[in-house]
């Protein structure tokens, strides 16, 4: 919240991304071996040869000229397929000069990444930019989801913009879950995934 605004500020924020583009990459690809097959546990090797990962990206660093060709290569070498990989926007970034954008982020669906737009409903992006980008996974910003259950218009927006995902092929994933109330209340929607404290506290 509060060191990413400061790389950015300082033009750091492209060192700090492969910075961590290389460390989860090296995580994602050793994750298989850090556990023994045990009885009871017959597949799990399997299991996290195919887990996902995501990664924040900034906007401001969409336009660097190799970072994500280097990173889609160090995916290669390291045996990562880029369809486990969601590099995640704010929608607001996303949205703040989307035909800049369009061009980074095509060419990375071309490669296989996911894309995801985060903090969706906290922006002001027109359907029309939302369609012309070419995300795969929409997620609900934590703030509406976390209120959902006292609020009628947060579990109105809730419902919109998870119906909207579900209306666009896209992945829809819920913020902010934190009981069982609003975990039953998003499959009662047909959100495809949940995020939060109900599942699990940051790791």
């Amino acid at each position: 919240e509060h060191f990413v605004r400061l790389a950015e500020h300082y033009d750091l924020i492209n060192e700090l991304t492969w910075l961590v583009m290389n460390k989860s990459v090296d995580w994602l690809a050793e994750l298989p071996n850090t556990i023994a097959e045990q009885p009871g546990l017959e597949g799990l090797t399997t299991r996290l040869c195919n887990i996902s990962l995501s990664i924040n990206i900034s906007a401001k660093s969409l336009s660097h000229p190799t970072l994500f060709a280097d990173f889609a290569a160090i995916c290669v070498a390291k045996g990562i397929e880029p369809q486990r990989i969601y590099l995640e926007l704010t929608e607001t970034h996303a949205m703040e000069n989307p035909l800049a954008s369009l061009d980074t982020l095509t060419r990375l669906r071309v490669k296989g990444f996911n894309l995801s737009i985060d903090d969706f409903g906290t922006g002001y992006s027109s359907m029309k930019q939302l369609v012309r980008l070419p995300f795969s996974e929409i997620k609900v910003d934590k703030s509406f989801v976390m209120s959902a259950m006292e609020s009628d218009e947060s579990r109105s927006i809730t419902q919109s913009i998870v119906e909207l995902g579900n209306s666009l092929n896209l992945a829809t994933t819920a913020e902010g879950i934190e009981d069982d109330e609003t975990l039953h209340l998003l499959k009662s929607h047909h959100c495809s995934l949940a995020q939060g404290f109900r599942i699990s506290k940051p790791l």
